[in-house]
């Protein structure tokens, strides 16, 4: 059981971290070219300035993001991907990608047409995952 411990561990803690309310977002978000806390937040509609506070940490602290501050008056913050952090891009595509296909089934709606995300590329867009 130890082998299959061993190959579940990453991929168990990496859904769990992206698996978190709003982290794909925010991740989506900054993929788009937001680097500012404001930018963020507006670009993740729905979530609060506290749970995208938590979520920057959290995303910090594994590695996916740094967070730069900026020597001027006001002080800021830019919140910049970081290598692992833009690896996620096609990982976060396709997801949506799924969702956008799969959705509706999992409901047992009929589809209606396409479900396009905040932000997010055209179903069109994505062929290349395909």
């Amino acid at each position: 059981m130890t082998g299959h411990q061993d190959v579940c561990a990453p991929f168990d803690e990496a859904m769990v971290l992206l698996g978190r309310r709003w982290a794909g977002g925010v991740v989506r978000a900054m993929l788009q070219g937001a680097s500012r806390f404001v930018e963020i937040r507006d670009a993740t509609p729905g979530i609060t300035d506290r749970t995208l506070s938590i979520r920057l940490r959290d995303l910090e602290a594994s590695g996916i993001i740094e967070r730069h501050v900026v020597a001027e008056r006001p002080v800021r913050a830019d919140y910049l991907l970081t290598a692992r952090g833009r690896a996620l891009e096609p990982v976060l595509t396709a997801v949506e990608r799924w969702a956008t296909d799969w959705r509706p089934h999992v409901r047992g709606e009929q589809r209606r047409g396409p479900a396009v995300c905040h932000g997010a590329p055209a179903p069109e867009d994505l062929t290349s995952l395909t």
